[in-house]
């Protein structure tokens, strides 16, 4: 005999989580004229880019040319001007619009059964492990003596290696002083902000030759973040938030992205030039920096704003049918996946798992047991160069 299901309704309001958001985002420096007489104007702001991370689609400027740095890859927007200048008590804006494809990102681990040998001939391998002075320090006397420690009890396996690092760095260092500080600064103070914790990281890891690097981004609601990425011969970039572990230490955040930061640059020190002539070495290029030249007066200021609306979200997991016979689910296809994992569990205990591909967006699961409450979740995959990540899982909470 057929019985129609009862759902736990609640429980679908309760889990909206997103497997990606995508905004439509307006990136604005403003230059305030308060008083001066000016002669001439330059101004820089990073221009992010598709990576692993995100999707950059629609990208266009108010004005300015676009660069690279010349040490990395990073992007980033000059402007010059010598003409059309903010006048006293007049605003220039300088302003990126684009939109963003965000992906959140976690990790699992055991898919990791061989650790190969990094290849050090490699452009990557060059960049990623190199010592950038008191900003990433692979020699400072604190980073070597914690860096032989943890490889000593990490027994040389770059993997545990890299997870002693992210267990190490928030147990031993505090979230203070928000703001770029050098590693000798950080180490004095015991602690800093999410970029400094992660250049302590990122620092450790290059001191034993393990390829990482600052992940510097920009919120959609204009603040500001950055994690790290250590990288795996033959599989890729790896994420790590070691700041998470100080807002909830709860949580496993060693291959993880939240999925909530437009990435704007990779590593530190990022060589560029503000005139087309001049060089200048960046802390961080994550917000703006900007030059003035005038005749008269004494004061200019800036700002950053960042403007978003959200265009596109993915939706819930929806109960199309439960009967004591099955139970059948359905959900929208996500953008990027390349397939999906369905599992059920009873009392955090998993009754059932299977992956699908890209192209199913329905399922019939069979065998669940009348009068108990089960939980189904589909995660969205998505393959990152050799790696297999999980985004953010759709949940619904049924008894038959």
């Amino acid at each position: 005999m057929k019985h129609t299901f009862m759902a736990l309704c609640l429980a679908l309001a309760a889990h909206t989580a997103l497997a990606q958001r995508t905004y439509d985002i307006k990136n604005s420096l403003v230059i305030r004229n308060h008083d001066c007489t000016l002669t001439r104007l330059c101004a820089v702001m990073p221009v992010p880019e598709s990576n692993i991370y995100q999707d950059i689609e629609q990208f266009s400027t108010t004005d300015g040319e676009l660069c690279r740095a010349a040490n990395n890859d990073n992007m980033y927007l000059r402007t010059v001007r010598t003409a059309g200048l903010p006048a006293p008590g007049d605003s220039l804006v300088i302003a990126e619009r684009f939109s963003a494809t965000l992906y959140p990102m976690r990790i699992d681990m055991s898919q990791f059964t061989t650790i190969y040998p990094y290849d050090t001939t490699t452009e990557l391998y060059r960049r990623y492990t190199a010592d950038l002075g008191k900003d990433i320090s692979t020699t400072h006397p604190d980073i070597v003596k914690i860096a032989g420690m943890l490889w000593k009890k990490a027994k040389g396996n770059v993997l545990e290696y890299a997870r002693l690092c992210y267990e190490y760095v928030p147990r031993n260092f505090r979230y203070i002083n928000p703001g770029f500080h050098n590693i000798p600064d950080i180490m004095s103070a015991g602690g800093g902000d999410c970029g400094n914790l992660s250049a302590v990281f990122v620092s450790l890891l290059r001191c034993k030759g393990v390829p990482s690097r600052i992940v510097a981004t920009v919120r959609p609601d204009g603040s500001y973040h950055a994690w790290a990425d250590f990288y795996l011969e033959r599989y890729g970039w790896v994420p790590v938030d070691v700041t998470m572990e100080h807002d909830r230490p709860d949580g496993d955040y060693f291959g993880y992205c939240a999925g909530d930061g437009i990435v704007m640059s990779f590593d530190l020190c990022s060589e560029i030039s503000y005139d087309g002539t001049t060089p200048f070495k960046t802390d961080i290029l994550q917000g703006y920096f900007y030059w003035y030249w005038f005749s008269a007066g004494s004061k200019i200021s800036a700002s950053h704003r960042v403007s978003n609306r959200l265009t596109a979200m993915a939706t819930a997991l929806e109960v199309y049918e439960a009967t004591e016979e099955h139970v059948s689910v359905g959900w929208e296809k996500v953008v990027q996946a390349s397939g999906y994992r369905l599992s059920v569990s009873n009392q955090n205990h998993t009754v059932f798992t299977c992956d699908v591909d890209a192209d199913c967006t329905s399922y019939i699961f069979h065998g669940l047991r009348k009068d108990k409450p089960y939980e189904i979740a589909v995660t969205p995959l998505r393959r990152v160069d050799n790696i297999v990540t999980e985004m953010i899982p759709r949940l619904v909470t049924i008894r038959i």
